[in-house]
């Protein structure tokens, strides 16, 4: 039985087997590859980031919040801003939340990560960067 929060999905079948021939490369052995299921992961994952980088981009930074530039919203998008404090979770003055795309895309923003961090601000623990 699967955990919650997984889920099934179908692969056509050449997909599938252009996936098992460069499983068997060393460069896919070495970057942890194992299974079908973790290069899918991983496969996913790098579009969704390059998606989100399209859509995504920083605007302004300032003493307490990054503003973000989210042309996903709207017809012609909508700047959005993302606040930090320290001793406090980040919060999305659009999504109303510690947890989503503007706070995650915040956080990998370099310049933005290296001053965070620089004053005690940690990222949040579900997040890679």
């Amino acid at each position: 039985m699967k955990p919650n929060n997984w889920i099934s999905i179908q692969v056509r079948r050449d997909l599938l087997a252009g996936i098992k021939s460069i499983m068997v490369s060393d460069a896919a052995k070495a970057a942890g590859l194992s299974n079908t299921t973790r290069f899918i992961d991983v496969a996913i994952r790098e579009k969704l980031g390059r998606f989100r980088q399209k859509h995504l981009s920083h605007v302004n930074m300032y003493n307490d919040h990054v503003k973000i530039m989210d042309r996903s919203i709207d017809d012609v998008g909508r700047i959005v801003s993302v606040y930090f404090g320290e001793g406090t979770f980040p919060h999305c003055d659009y999504c109303g939340g510690n947890d989503c795309v503007h706070v995650r895309y915040a956080w990998s923003i370099p310049g933005v990560r290296s001053v965070l961090m620089s004053r005690g601000i940690k990222p949040p623990m579900n997040l890679s960067i």
